[in-house]
């Protein structure tokens, strides 16, 4: 009897470790960059505004390896709640080549640092 309880802890055990790796695994996969992405995000500070070339709210950010760079990211589609010029949100997202067109030109903006963006998580 009592190997057989220690068979089934050492079952357990390894199911539960399994498990937990896969879900491990799967956060991990959530921000690697495929299918057209150009660069992925993670955990970054960063201002929201709103284009108005655009009539949307981006997320205005550094690019990731030139700090001196200001980039803008156009999500899809951003909940409501941070949807207000000037919020400071951190954020994790995918970048891709920017498609949108605008409405009016802004020379206010270089529109070759603007990028569609896929939020994985904003907060």
């Amino acid at each position: 009897m009592k190997n057989l309880s220690i068979y089934l802890l050492l079952t357990l055990l390894f199911f539960a470790s399994c498990s937990k790796q896969e879900k491990e695994e799967v956060i991990l996969d959530e921000i690697t960059c495929k299918d057209g992405c150009l660069f992925a995000m993670e955990e970054i500070e960063a201002t929201i505004i709103y284009m108005d070339c655009f009539q949307k709210y981006a997320i205005q950010t550094r690019y990731p390896d030139d700090k001196s760079i200001t980039i803008y990211g156009v999500p899809a589609n951003l909940k409501e709640e941070f949807q207000k010029e000037g919020k400071e949100v951190v954020f994790t997202a995918r970048f891709r080549e920017n498609t949108l067109i605008p409405q009016f030109l802004d020379p206010s903006f270089n529109m070759a640092s603007i990028y569609e963006i896929e939020l994985i998580e904003v907060k």
